[in-house]
């Protein structure tokens, strides 16, 4: 869906899928940014504006394009994180592409996919609290400081405690939301507070165990300094904790 100019903003896609003929066959062209895995897919699933037989208007539809070799053009994005995504871009020239989802189910079908993304997050966010205080548990203990662990220091138990808390909390709410996922209960909005508070969580507890590990944690392929980095992304990614608040937020309106 990220498009340069789009982000999260599903308004402003330019990538256009032009019907070929009387048949249901298109060709898809545009330019999409930030995909991760985009050096290796062989498909993807794409939002494209096109017209069908009967539309005057533009309405957005999902499409599958295979990566036909010279259609396709791919290019690595360097990115703070997630290096092993292979973060890119992929340019669409003149691709064939199915409509899998029209103008009617494409807005749903992307909600859900959406609302899976952002639980996906959450777990990964968890899944990086809980190494990190692992690791910073492990450190603090065999670390001495005159004689004594790390940990024996009240300000690095303290530390501790509080990154032990923000996870529990974090990964109990997230819990509660897989469970609401599966029973398809669950609310857009609880959904983004699940994202929210879990990259909150991470970016809280990845600041602790750098300064828990010290210089160890500054050194570049460490855990510490690896989770520092990717609690960044992870609070853009499926959408920034900003726009996360604005569905939070019209929720809290809306129920008022």
């Amino acid at each position: 869906m990220t498009e340069p100019q789009a982000g999260s903003d599903v308004g402003a896609v330019e990538t256009v899928a032009q019907l070929q003929g009387e048949t249901e066959q298109f060709l898809i062209s545009g330019h999409k940014r930030y995909i991760c895995g985009g050096m290796r897919a062989d498909y993807f699933i794409t939002l494209a504006k096109y017209k069908a037989h009967s539309d005057h208007e533009y309405s957005f539809g999902l499409f599958l394009v295979e990566a036909v070799i010279d259609q396709v053009e791919r290019q690595i994005i360097p990115s703070l994180g997630w290096h092993c995504l292979d973060v890119s871009s992929v340019t669409f020239n003149q691709v064939p592409a199915t409509l899998i989802a029209d103008k009617h189910a494409s807005l749903d079908t992307l909600r859900g996919m959406l609302k899976r993304e952002r639980i996906n997050l959450a777990v990964m966010a968890n899944a990086e609290s809980a190494e990190l205080i692992q690791h910073s548990v492990k450190y603090s203990k065999s670390r001495q400081i005159h004689g004594q662990p790390l940990y024996k220091k009240q300000s690095i138990l303290h530390r501790l405690a509080e990154m032990k808390t923000r996870d529990t909390v974090s990964r109990s709410y997230t819990k509660q939301c897989i469970q609401a996922l599966r029973q398809e209960t669950l609310s857009d909005a609880e959904t983004c507070i699940a994202k929210n508070v879990a990259v909150s969580s991470l970016e809280y507890i990845s600041t602790q165990a750098v300064q828990i590990l010290g210089a160890r944690g500054c050194e570049i392929g460490s855990v510490a300094e690896r989770s520092f980095r990717d609690s960044k992304i992870l609070a853009l990614g499926g959408g920034t904790t900003e726009v996360m608040n604005n569905i939070i937020g019209k929720a809290v309106l809306q129920n008022d």
